[in-house]
């Protein structure tokens, strides 16, 4: 393709525009907005699951309501006589589990303390409410506070991404020890997650849901893992991009 360049000078010589040079022009503006696509497709995605998580709230409210009620049944029971002793041990067995249940639920699907106080903290906090329910040694550090500078959804996506690991992890009975390191430099965010069974491998593991919420969500961010092994420590490195 031809295009005359006019001027005072007769001289000037046609500017060759060569089809083969506006093809890869337009492949690569078709592969830009195939990417661009792609990216808002999977935030739907994300924010539909997210939206359902939310939803699913007001079932497993339903569960802890009656665990509540025959609470309540065994302490009425008591007041009337009987065996008490038993009873009441019945009751603040139920009493217990149904606290755990509300706060864990609460944590998991709404992470209020992610979006009121920050992604640091929002880890912080859902750890130490999981201690309180498992016997493995979960520990968590990040220094990088710069990290709360970025988009709220995209700190949720990043708490979920930890959640739903350590949701896996948490299954496997072999495991006593779990590692979280969070850095964030130059609009690159890299998470090690590690557990001390080499034998474990969490991307194999069940509840297909956990993982394909963790593909999408780094697939998201343009990101990557992978996996090594130090001595009995397996660690998942998960690199996202921010920017």
């Amino acid at each position: 393709m031809t295009y005359n360049k006019r001027g005072a000078d007769s001289d000037n010589k046609p500017i060759v525009v060569s089809p083969k040079t506006i093809s890869k022009t337009l492949y690569s503006r078709m592969l830009d907005l195939e990417k661009i696509g792609k990216r808002q497709q999977l935030r739907s995605i994300l924010e539909t699951q997210e939206t359902s998580m939310q939803n699913i709230v007001h079932e497993l409210q339903n569960s802890v309501n009656q665990t509540l009620v025959a609470s309540k049944f065994f302490l009425e029971e008591a007041a009337e006589g009987g065996d008490n002793r038993m009873l009441v041990s019945k009751s603040h067995g139920l009493t217990n589990d149904a606290i755990d249940a509300l706060t864990m639920l609460c944590i998991t699907m709404h992470p209020t303390v992610v979006t009121d106080v920050g992604l640091i903290d929002g880890i912080g906090e859902y750890i130490v409410e999981l201690r309180k329910i498992s016997a493995v040694q979960i520990q968590f550090e990040c220094s990088d506070t710069s990290i709360e500078e970025i988009d709220e959804k995209d700190k949720i996506s990043i708490f979920r991404i930890i959640q739903n690991y350590l949701s896996l992890v948490l299954q496997n009975p072999a495991t006593s020890m779990v590692n979280i390191e969070m850095s964030y430099k130059t609009a690159l965010l890299t998470l090690l997650l590690s557990q001390n069974e080499p034998r474990f491998n969490f991307m194999k593991a069940g509840q297909a849901f956990n993982l394909s919420d963790i593909s999408n969500r780094i697939t998201y961010f343009n990101g990557t893992i992978r996996q090594k092994q130090e001595g009995k420590i397996e660690t998942a490195v998960v690199e996202l991009s921010l920017s």
